[in-house]
Order: C-alpha cells, then sequence, then structure tokens
C-alpha cells in the first residue's frame, strides 16, 4: 500500500530516516508553507506528494514547482493545494494544471499526473 510521510520537524531529513523510506518505498511528503518554506524535492519512492501550502502561488512559483516535480524520477506526482478561507486552493490547483498542460504541448521527457485538492 503507498504511503507518504510528512515531517514538519527537518530533524527528521537525515540520512537514515530518508534511506529507510526508501527502502520501504514510502514517499515523503514535501509539505511548502509561509513558515516552512521548502527549497528541496528529497526523492524517496517511485511517486511524490507535495503539499503546497503558502496562501498564494504566482505563476513564476507554479513553474518552479512544476519543474522541480518534472526533475525527480518519478512515476506520478500529486499536488495538493491548502484549502484556506480565501478558497485559493481550487484555483491554484486549476492553474497549476494549465501550466502543466501548457508545458506538454512541448516534448518532456516523461508526464506527470496531478490531482487537486480533494
Amino acid at each position: 500500500m503507498p504511503c507518504a510521510f510528512e515531517f514538519r520537524n527537518r530533524s527528521w531529513f537525515d540520512d537514515e530516516i530518508l534511506d529507510l523510506l526508501r527502502a520501504k518505498g514510502y514517499s515523503l511528503c514535501i509539505s511548502d508553507s509561509e513558515d516552512n518554506r521548502m527549497e528541496k524535492i528529497f526523492t524517496t519512492a517511485l511517486w511524490g506528494y507535495l503539499r503546497l501550502r503558502r496562501p498564494d502561488y504566482g505563476d513564476a512559483d507554479l513553474l518552479q514547482w512544476l519543474r522541480s516535480v518534472r526533475s525527480q524520477d518519478w512515476e506520478r506526482a500529486f499536488v495538493f493545494f491548502k484549502h484556506e478561507e480565501g478558497a485559493k486552493g481550487p484555483a491554484m490547483a486549476i492553474r497549476f494544471n494549465e501550466l502543466v498542460h501548457d508545458e506538454e504541448k512541448t516534448p518532456q521527457p516523461r508526464p506527470l499526473h496531478t490531482s487537486g485538492d480533494d
């Protein structure tokens, strides 16, 4: 069964924990927020799980995340956006998906599968 683990304290991001996740094929949830900005993706499985939790992501931010995701050796990626009072999450998920499709018009090394906020 696919499992993802989200660690909120950076002390968990050490080689021993990452190697254990890789050995089990479990994904490390990459969570990006205003208080805890992630600048690196740690690949531990054949698929990725991202939680983009800032209140707003512009096109430049979304493109940076899209390119980071595409640079991973993943078969599939699940990208979720924060659900907050302003209801921007669904709009950002739609825009992210548009950018995915725009980039797919240009030859890419492999396809990316995304999910919006369920």
